[in-house]
């Protein structure tokens, strides 16, 4: 094995002197590094933080935005609905109204103004039906009316009731009639003309 020089001793003296020298500056470099990584790594996560805690912020916002809306619609929902049954209920009110007043003047114009004919009998009675099936409708329309309507049905089917039997006895009578006075009969007005 070769012996060391001079040269080479030397070296390796340099080179241990440089090195406790260099040291501290090495130390402190990595030190520096080290710490501007950690900073680099803590703003990373700073930002990171900050962007989390902004969009918590939006989706709060937004969920409070679409409550809000939601809430809005319901109320607009709630009043819609609050105006159409209003309005219904003022409708069937104003239609029990109408049947009321056409029932009345109904019942003004029944009376017979001369001696009927057959055929307004039927009139009648057609007219009636028609009045009982109107009325059967709004026995439909709530609880509250269906007694009124109820006793004005009855009121009704009497009366057909009356006039069926009118009409029969009137048939009947002339039956018995001559056939002259028939001929007569036929020629006199209808029922509601004037003589």
């Amino acid at each position: 094995i070769p012996a060391k020089s001079a040269s080479s001793t030397l070296e390796d003296a340099y080179v241990s002197i440089v090195r406790k020298q260099l040291k501290p500056i090495l130390e402190a470099r990595a030190a520096e590094i080290e710490a501007k990584k950690r900073a680099a790594e803590a703003e990373k996560a700073e930002a990171a933080r900050k962007a989390a805690e902004e969009a918590e912020k939006a989706r709060l916002e937004a969920e409070a935005r679409r409550e809000k809306e939601r809430a809005e619609e319901e109320a607009k929902r709630r009043a819609a609905e609050e105006a159409r049954r209003k309005a219904e209920a003022e409708k069937r009110e104003a239609e029990r109204r109408a049947a009321e007043e056409a029932e009345r003047n109904r019942v003004k114009d029944n009376a017979p103004k001369s001696v009927p004919s057959f055929t307004s009998l039927l009139d009648q009675i057609a007219q009636q039906e028609k009045v009982l099936k109107q009325q059967e409708e709004a026995l439909m329309l709530g609880q509250e009316e269906r007694s009124t309507l109820q006793y004005q049905l009855e009121l009704a089917m009497d009366r057909i009731e009356d006039l069926l039997d009118w009409q029969q006895r009137a048939q009947e009578i002339l039956n018995q009639l001559p056939p002259e006075m028939l001929e007569q009969t036929d020629r006199s007005p209808a029922w509601g003309e004037e003589r």
